[in-house]
């Protein structure tokens, strides 16, 4: 078995350097999301090193011209973050109802519709490009400008304009299928 630094020599020089500039320039990013997303601080700390590591090893599969990019580094960083402390949440539910002993309380769970709302949102979701997914989130969840965004992703105010319309459509397609047809 290959250890973690065999693993990074391996990769070659270019790839550690790329990921070392990425890491440089975004560490505060993911951990700036993390606390937005509600995380503590020692919870940010923890899962902002996860999202990293986690990035590091799909790095290599990335296309060159997305490696140099700040704004689609981002991208794919903020869906890393996302899911990861989506993950987070879930394990720490089940790790809390294992020690409790506790059966889930009757009445105020989700229905049958909100999981397959759900689970048909995060189909949506992963169908689209990271950067129409980060500036979706921002503008929506968020409340970051147009202008904001498309200087955070490096894309013109039309083309984030665009990424958001494209996002809201499909996600309102996912959500009521023959809607949004015009």
């Amino acid at each position: 078995m290959q250890s973690n630094a065999e693993e990074a020599l391996a990769l070659g020089d270019g790839l550690l350097r790329d990921f070392d500039r990425i890491y440089r320039e975004n560490a505060g990013y993911v951990f700036g999301l993390l606390r937005r997303f509600g995380a503590s601080r020692p919870q940010a700390e923890d899962l902002a090193h996860d999202v990293f590591e986690t990035f590091f090893y799909k790095l290599a599969a990335l296309p060159e011209g997305d490696r140099s990019s700040l704004g689609r580094m981002r991208a794919y960083l903020f869906q890393m973050t996302w899911q990861r402390l989506a993950n987070h949440r879930r394990l720490h539910a089940v790790r809390l109802e294992q020690v409790t002993d506790a059966e889930p309380a009757r009445g105020g769970e989700p229905s049958a519709h909100a999981y397959v709302l759900a689970r048909e949102l995060a189909r949506a979701f992963d169908a689209l490009d990271p950067v129409a997914v980060a500036v979706f989130v921002g503008f929506e969840v968020f409340g970051a400008t147009v202008p904001e965004l498309a200087a955070e992703h490096e894309i013109t105010e039309s083309e984030a304009r665009a990424v958001l319309r494209h996002a809201r459509l499909k996600l309102r397609r996912a959500v009521c299928p023959g809607e949004g047809e015009g």
